[in-house]
């Protein structure tokens, strides 16, 4: 009942002031149990709005524990979820039924895009992803590594800003690395994939940045707001299990 009345009253408030909102679910070293996997998928499906897209990202260590590859994708094409930036994947090559995002790794086998734009009838994101390259280089991924991470995620930020409403990158880089990297860019928010949780602050009065941790199910939405011609967003920190409106 209680979801139902907030559907109501979203959908009055998009017919009286021309308010429409995206969603983007984070899910940070979420560390789940493989054998939950179809629990998670339906928690996971149950975000779903009839008023509000929902986009979710899984990205650090997706699984507890050790794990092939094989079964890390195994897991995620359950999820199937829109975006994924997994850090326990060792990038061999597997059949996938979702798109990694990394701007800066390239693996001709496997789904790898460097950027998306996300539409509805008001609101353009424009999203993108950025691997440490320590993180690379010490895991011995099997994917080609980009060092010219500042150029790229340069590239990456104006290229986007010229098409969409707000940008968003998806960063395994460090914290003060992130805040250098977007001193000077059209970069509206930084969600961070670190496996550290950091405090959440704002760069250079402009970029706002996003840490979480996703212990138990916990995720950030960043949701993506457009009133009157005008864009805001908020960042709103759920558990999976609840995740009451």
């Amino acid at each position: 009942m209680k979801k139902m009345i907030t559907l109501m009253i979203l959908v009055s408030a998009i017919g009286l002031f021309g308010l429409e909102m995206i969603d983007l679910n984070f899910f940070v070293e979420p560390k789940f149990d493989f054998d939950d996997s179809n629990m998670v998928n339906f928690r996971i499906k149950n975000l779903q709005n009839d008023s509000i897209p929902q986009y979710t990202f899984l990205s650090g260590d997706i699984l507890k524990g050790a794990n092939p590859d094989s079964l890390i994708i195994d897991f995620l094409n359950i999820i199937s979820p829109e975006f994924a930036l997994p850090t326990d994947f060792k990038f061999s090559v597997q059949k996938m039924n979702f798109p990694i995002l990394a701007a800066n790794l390239a693996n001709d086998s496997l789904n790898i895009i460097t950027n998306k734009i996300i539409r509805s009838d008001s609101i353009r994101v424009g999203v993108f992803g950025v691997y440490s390259p320590d993180f690379v280089v010490k895991n011995k991924i099997n994917a080609k590594l980009n060092f010219e991470v500042f150029p790229l995620i340069k590239h990456y930020a104006e290229a986007l800003a010229k098409e969409v409403d707000v940008v968003v990158m998806v960063s395994g880089l460090i914290k003060y690395i992130d805040r250098d990297a977007v001193k000077d860019l059209p970069i509206d928010v930084v969600v961070s994939f670190d496996y550290m949780k950091k405090r959440n602050e704002k760069f250079h009065k402009k970029t706002d940045f996003y840490s979480i941790i996703s212990k138990k199910g916990k995720f950030g939405k960043l949701r993506i707001i457009h009133e009157n011609g005008n864009f805001k967003h908020q960042w709103i920190e759920r558990n999976l299990q609840s995740n009451p409106e």
